[in-house]
């Protein structure tokens, strides 16, 4: 069964920090604990998202190739809690339930953002409530308002394919011979 839940944020002290300061080293240790708090509270959690959320607090809002170069070398410190999806990098909590939906996100992050593996519990509950087998062009109108959006766009499209195979993948939606898909 799929639960709901809300979104929440990492609440991160506000700490203005020139970029250059970053690539010394000076700081990686509290790096470090901003990665792993935003991990912690908003997992699973795609690399952009997360680096997005840290650099905001330092009162950077780009990452250069030097500083991504720079935090992924703090970031595979977090190796044994990454997985890849569909070619995204995703950061997953300690204590992480894989059946949770979180909702009203669409202000906080955009589709391309969604994890594949959280997407997928979308697609659970949407076939879920509908008690019965939908075909791929039932699911996706179905899928973009159980995410919260009431448009069909392109980004949604490609998050919808991905989740899509991931969840067939994952074994979390079959599909029948005749391309109808069920739980």
């Amino acid at each position: 069964m799929i639960e709901l839940a809300p979104y929440r944020t990492t609440d991160l002290e506000f700490m203005p920090t020139k970029p250059d300061a970053l690539l010394t080293g000076q700081i990686d240790d509290e790096l470090y604990r901003r990665f792993d708090a935003v991990i912690q509270t908003e997992g699973p959690i795609t690399r952009e998202l997360l680096i997005k959320r840290v650099i905001n607090s330092l009162d950077i809002y780009k990452a250069s190739w030097r500083l991504n170069k720079h935090f992924q070398l703090i970031l595979d410190r977090f190796a044994d809690r990454m997985s890849e999806e569909e070619g995204l990098e995703v950061y997953h909590a300690r204590e992480e339930r894989d059946n949770v939906l979180r909702t009203d996100s669409r202000d906080i992050r955009f589709s391309y953002q969604i994890p594949p593996c959280e997407a997928a519990n979308a697609l659970v509950l949407v076939i879920q409530e509908s008690s019965k087998r939908l075909r791929k062009w039932q699911l996706y109108p179905l899928f973009v308002r159980t995410l919260g959006y009431s448009k069909c766009g392109s980004e949604l499209k490609i998050l919808f394919d991905k989740t899509v195979r991931y969840a067939l993948e994952h074994e979390k939606v079959h599909r029948s011979n005749s391309s109808t898909y069920y739980i």
